[in-house]
């Protein structure tokens, strides 16, 4: 895309190709061409599409309407028409507007929120050449991630085979559906049922992912998000308590009569580590759960296990929902709740958030903080494995011209380490920036992800976030051997080495950022190089909800514990510490926060068995004001018990213990 004004050799691609190397040289020509021209290059980029060349110019239209706009118009026949939606810049002048307005567009709306327009080929190639149009979307595909629009102009362009029949989608709806709408849903091929929080999980045919978009109850429809899970190793033939934990369950402390809801990929109910005192009450499928691996079934077995270790008479209902399970996990949350589960244990960590607001205001944190409070039920969650694949910058960064340079020494990038052995990455940025069910969003950023060492473009994304969009970019990389290489919506990276580098930029005026910090990540545990020191959590709504317990892990280093390295930590987006307190992994049988969340969910099981009525926040004082001293100070099952045992009148409780 040209910018208007400049000469037809000068692409914002070739500016941005020399952006990385010429710092804050580019940064001047920026603020020049501003001066002289007074303009904002307000250039969308949309995710590459598979087989594209990495340097084709960066186009501010999507697939499809690119492909739309270079029709040729035919004399004696109407022109075709696109039906688009149409974004501006903020503070158009008197001259910008009556632009608009004469390729019949309306300005206001364009502003606010986006003006729809049914567009001919020759009014597409015009607006293009607007730099304060920011973006035209596809009116039919403004409900969809960039992944499945892909999927779509693919299907148009005669690429079936890409494609297939039907695809798994989370669909995100309005809170309160009419019977109607949910028997149009059911007529998708997704279960009412099932819904969860405003979100259904399902298989939908491609050809009709449109038709459901049409509906006024979706709000939007995206790939399922994919959850974190850590191979276990094969289980030993038994899991014994730890020393400090074994003293307690001498004195008769057991986890007797509470039940414990965990959630994960897979279990393998009838696994002997799982029999014996409270046994397994209950055990469940939530959603489709297609042939899970059995690593995926040895990790949730894992998890179980450690559980039952720490809290051996607690009653286990053993919940799967897959390797993808997206929604599945909310419902999963449900189902428990519908259980009378006093705890629940999720060790599923996530690499890039559904809702990338990462504070405990958004709606499904909420909504699933007043369902906890009133069942009185403890969430206890992993703070996932991502701190070394995560940069959170705190002040948002420095925008300076088009470019957003970030930390205290104004880089323009990030780096990353990709090993060859994974073939598949995410590379995503998501800012804060306040909920509003109905917002009016004007922040968008751009993702540019090169090779590092031949500067080379691998993939690039400016999704639309202005209006109601969620306020992240994600980039989806493939390498040969992927099952996702050559897919609509997956970038093929070929060649090159293993260390990358990630750009920010803003396809609007410094001015609308109105976040406070940004978080750039890699989902596939890549150790980042970034002008930022400080780390960052990536977290689902559930882990963030008021009366979750979020734990981090510790492992033994010569005869100390000290936290895990890769062990999530750093602040939520709204500056909230997470996480709220740390325990022991299992070493060898299973390391990091999946296997520290069960120990503190089997300590927490001991605590209501003692006293029922204690409430999650209550809880997650009383193991913060008990924990270890220090940075590396864990969770002190020992002195957590006492605390409670002694408030009811047993003052003699530490000495019997000999804590």
């Amino acid at each position: 895309m040209e910018w208007s004004g400049m000469s037809s050799g000068f692409s914002l691609h070739n500016l941005r190709a020399g952006a990385l190397g010429l710092g804050g040289r580019v940064v001047a020509i920026q603020f020049l061409l501003a001066a002289l021209f007074g303009l904002w290059p307000g250039v969308a980029v949309n995710a590459q599409p598979a087989g594209a060349g990495a340097d084709e110019t960066i186009s501010r239209l999507g697939p499809r309407v690119l492909e739309f706009s270079r029709r040729k118009t035919v004399r004696g026949k109407p022109e075709a028409k696109i039906d688009v939606v149409v974004f501006a810049l903020p503070a158009l002048s008197e001259t910008q507007r009556i632009k608009l307005e004469d390729l019949g567009i309306d300005a206001a709306r364009a502003v606010r929120g986006g003006s729809p327009l049914a567009a001919t080929p020759g009014v597409l190639r015009a607006l293009s050449r607007l730099d304060f149009v920011v973006h035209i979307d596809d009116r039919h595909l403004t409900k969809m991630d960039s992944t499945i629009a892909s999927y779509l102009a693919a299907l148009d362009g005669g690429r079936p085979g890409g494609n297939p029949a039907a695809l798994e989608v989370e669909v995100t709806l309005h809170p309160d559906l009419t019977a109607a709408q949910r028997q149009t849903l059911a007529s998708f091929g997704l279960d009412p049922q099932a819904i969860a929080y405003d979100r259904v999980v399902g298989a939908v045919a491609t050809q009709r992912l449109e038709q459901l978009a049409a509906q006024e109850c979706v709000l939007g429809i995206s790939l399922p998000s994919e959850e974190e899970q850590q191979q276990a190793p094969r289980l030993p033939a038994r899991i014994d308590s730890p020393a400090d934990v074994a003293k307690l369950h001498q004195r008769g402390w057991t986890g007797k009569g509470v039940k414990v809801a965990v959630i994960d990929g897979d279990f393998d109910p009838k696994d002997p580590r799982l029999a014996g005192g409270g046994g397994v009450l209950y055990a469940e499928t939530v959603g489709a759960v297609r042939g899970e691996s059995a690593a995926g079934k040895a990790h949730g077995t894992a998890v179980a296990a450690i559980l039952r270790a720490v809290a051996p008479e607690a009653q286990l209902i053993l919940l799967s929902v897959g390797s993808a399970p997206g929604g599945n996990v909310y419902r999963a949350i449900d189902r428990a709740l519908a259980l009378e589960a006093d705890v629940i244990n999720v060790s599923l960590g996530k690499a890039i958030p559904e809702e990338s607001f990462l504070r405990g205001d958004g709606p499904l944190a909420q909504a699933l903080g007043r369902k906890l409070a009133k069942r009185g039920t403890s969430l206890v969650v992993a703070a996932g494995n991502y701190n070394r694949s995560l940069a959170y910058l705190p002040d948002g960064g420095r925008f300076d011209g088009r470019r957003l340079l970030l930390g205290p020494q104004r880089q323009t990038q990030i780096r990353f380490f990709w090993p060859r052995r994974l073939p598949d990455n995410q590379v995503f940025v998501a800012w804060d920036d306040e909920y509003a069910p109905v917002a009016r969003r004007a922040s968008d950023l751009t993702l540019e992800v090169r090779e590092a060492r031949s500067d080379k473009v691998v993939g690039f994304s400016n999704d639309n976030q202005l209006g109601s969009k969620p306020p992240k970019e994600v980039l989806r990389l493939a390498r040969p051997g992927s099952a996702n290489f050559g897919k609509p919506g997956f970038i093929p990276v070929t060649g090159g080495g293993e260390y990358f580098a990630i750009a920010v930029g803003s396809a609007m005026p410094p001015q609308t950022m109105r976040g406070r910090a940004l978080r750039v990540g890699v989902s596939q545990a890549a150790v980042l190089e970034s002008p930022s020191n400080a780390a960052s959590i990536s977290a689902a709504p559930y882990a963030l909800a008021a009366q979750s317990l979020m734990v981090g892990a510790l492992e033994a280093k010569g005869g100390k514990f000290a936290i895990v390295p890769h062990s999530g930590r750093g602040p939520q987006l709204d500056g909230v510490p997470r996480p709220d307190v740390l325990a022991r992994d299992a070493g060898a049988l299973l390391r990091g926060t999946s296997a520290a969340a069960p120990f503190v969910s089997g300590v927490v099981a001991m605590l209501k068995s003692l006293q029922p009525d204690l409430k999650p926040p209550e809880i997650r004082e009383l193991l913060k004001r008990t924990a270890g001293r220090g940075e590396a100070g864990g969770i002190d099952p020992v002195a957590a018990i006492g605390a409670v045992v002694s408030a009811n009148g047993n003052t003699q409780f530490l000495t019997a213990v000999d804590h």
